[in-house]
């Protein structure tokens, strides 16, 4: 065997005992530690730089342990335990111990753990065959020992490794070579730390082949120019703790931006162990001070509200979850509780999620009284509807009865007029005439009036496709006297090929609007009437220019409502019935009118109808069933 191993054999026989280590600084926050230490404290890898009071340690009757590291930090004089580990009849020696000044910890100390037991017999130079079976049977590692340069002196293999693989290959090039980039230099620091100082390093390094590994490696200084390394593949291990710190990272960010609320975890001991989110500073300024402890019993203002929730906490870790809302001073705070379990389903304490629901709720209030108010707008206006419908199916009644009165009395008042003419002067002619024509005046308004009423009736409701010039040359025919004897000019743009209207009601909405331009048009001016559509996403867009008297802005609003007249029925005949008839055939037809006017140069109206009329069942008003 060769003389280097031989040399270590006694390096070899304390590598195989549970001897473990941590390093702290001044503060007690964990720097350095052996993967073995977490047999002694519940600590892990992850846990450097948190202050090692906060685990518990696994011996019988022993806490002191930041105590003991106090005293040895004031004193330099190091402490040494006897005490036993938990569950077993085994003992340790607990060695803690002031670091050297010219460690590259700076002020701190070490603890170190080793058993106390009967020692192994070392291993002999004249048993070199015993030496590699029992390394290669106990230990799952790769051994090798290093030069100063990092060169391979010798190397075993795990019981595990490829049969075919060679240790030989590997003597006499530099572990360097096979480190990933960015670790070489790393690698050398502790090289050079070992053999300078002759301070254990414990460390992780990755190799740069395909299939990349990373190892923990535990390197101890044999010499002033060799060191001896055993190297873990960590692995599985090393990725299982970077998902978990990703995890807890992201779990992190989540409560720290969590919406006006607060997220705490707590221990089985109802400690507090995580407390993160924006409501966090409402309860406290100071949210560090909370961690590791029970907020029940903390004096501040806020524990009265805390410790509402003792009870709750207790039976949460229990299994018990809960959800409710609660006021707290001028908060309204929604709670969730319920357990933590860990992948075996065991319970290992709870958490609390708190959210500021103050502005939900107000928000929820708002909406309420808004959709009480719609509800009672949709009642006044369906009795407004019922009332109207009323009110139409008497008027069509009323005037259907008026109609044979009145025509009773334009035909006897003729029939007075034609038998006793002779007999009769000229004031009782002008009588007779005055009656005969205000009869007639009123059976046209009745039957303007029985028309309005009959827009609401079940017929004449089918859509159908209408060609807009063709119905516009029709109502040209109907309107052809008007027409000539005023001298009207009709000029159309953009009329579309087809659209869905019911035809009779198209006929009479535009006929109306232009027997309305006519009739309000300026005597000295030729009376030029232009209609125009533009097609839009949803709906096309009529509309009926003109050049008349025009209307004062005060009454755009009102010259569609029922009966409405704005001039004297010896300026402008009429029974104020003509636009709330346009108005409710638009309205069937799902769109909307208007008029916009300037008193002295003319109107013009617009309308909407609303596309695909028709195309599915609907309710007799273009609206889709």
């Amino acid at each position: 065997m060769n003389p280097r191993i031989q040399n270590s054999t006694k390096l070899l026989t304390t590598l195989r005992t549970d001897t473990a280590t941590v390093y702290v600084d001044g503060d007690f926050n964990i720097l350095k530690l052996t993967p073995d230490i977490g047999r002694f404290i519940n600590i892990l890898a992850s846990d450097i730089g948190r202050p090692i009071g906060h685990f518990t340690l696994n011996f019988q009757q022993y806490t002191f342990l930041v105590e003991d590291i106090e005293k040895v930090l004031k004193s330099g004089q190091a402490v040494r335990k006897k005490l036993q580990l938990k569950g077993t009849d085994e003992w340790f020696e607990l060695h803690i111990k002031a670091n050297r000044s010219d460690m590259p910890f700076g002020k701190g100390a070490a603890i170190r753990i080793k058993p106390i037991k009967k020692p192994i017999s070392p291993i002999t130079v004249e048993q070199p065959k015993n030496l590699t079976d029992i390394l290669l049977e106990t230990l799952p590692d790769y051994i090798f020992y290093l030069s100063k340069d990092a060169e391979y002196v010798e190397f075993l293999f795990p019981k595990d490794a490829s049969p075919a693989t060679n240790p030989e290959i590997y003597i006499g090039k530099k572990i360097t070579d096979c480190l990933a980039e960015g670790e070489q230099k790393r690698f050398m620091h502790h090289l050079g730390t070992v053999l300078r100082t002759g301070i254990e390093q414990t460390f992780e390094y990755q190799t740069k082949h395909e299939d990349a590994r990373i190892f923990e490696c535990r390197m101890i200084q044999v010499d002033d120019e060799h060191a001896l390394c055993i190297s873990r593949d960590c692995t599985e291990r090393v990725m299982a703790e970077k998902a978990m710190m990703q995890s807890e990272y992201l779990y992190r960010k989540i409560a720290t931006y969590f919406p006006d609320g607060l997220v705490v975890a707590f221990n089985k001991k109802l400690e507090i162990i995580s407390y993160e989110g924006q409501l966090g500073r409402y309860f406290t300024t100071n949210p560090d001070a909370l961690i590791g402890k029970q907020p029940f019993f903390i004096k501040g203002e806020h524990q009265q509200f805390w410790w509402h929730f003792k009870d709750l906490y207790a039976e949460v870790v229990n299994g018990k979850d809960y959800r409710f809302e609660a006021p707290y001073r001028d908060l309204t705070l929604l709670f969730q509780l319920m357990p933590l379990k860990n992948e075996e389903g065991e319970i290992f304490g709870g958490m609390c999620l708190i959210q500021d629901v103050t502005k939900i709720k107000a928000t929820e209030v708002k909406l309420q009284a808004q959709v009480e108010e719609i509800m009672l707008k949709n009642k006044e206006l369906k009795k407004y509807i019922e009332s109207n419908l009323e009110l139409e199916s008497f008027a069509y009644v009323t005037s259907h009865d008026l109609k044979q009165p009145l025509r009773n009395i334009i035909s006897f008042a003729q029939l007075l007029e034609l038998r006793y003419k002779k007999q009769l002067d000229d004031n009782a002619k002008e009588y007779i005439k005055y009656i005969v024509d205000n009869a007639k005046s009123m059976n046209a308004f009745i039957e303007e009036l029985m028309n309005y009423s009959r827009l609401s009736s079940s017929k004449e409701k089918a859509f159908e496709a209408v060609n807009v010039e063709y119905t516009l040359l029709a109502i040209e025919q109907n309107l052809a006297q008007q027409i000539k004897e005023n001298g009207v000019q009709l000029v159309y743009k953009n009329l579309p090929s087809e659209i869905n209207v019911i035809k009779v009601k198209f006929v009479q909405l535009l006929q109306n609007l232009i027997s309305n331009a006519i009739k309000f048009r300026k005597a000295e001016e030729t009376p030029i009437i232009q209609i125009s559509v533009e097609e839009q996403k949803d709906q096309w867009l009529f509309q009926l220019t003109d050049n008349g008297i025009g209307i004062e802005q005060e009454y755009v609003e009102k010259v569609f409502q029922l009966f409405k007249k704005l001039h004297t029925k010896t300026q402008y005949e009429g029974s104020g019935i003509g636009l709330a008839t346009c108005k409710k055939i638009v309205d069937q037809h799902n769109g909307r009118i208007w008029v916009t006017s300037k008193l002295g140069v003319g109107s013009t109206f617009s309308f909407t109808i609303a596309k695909n009329l028709g195309s599915e069942e609907e309710d007799g008003y273009g609206w889709k069933g």
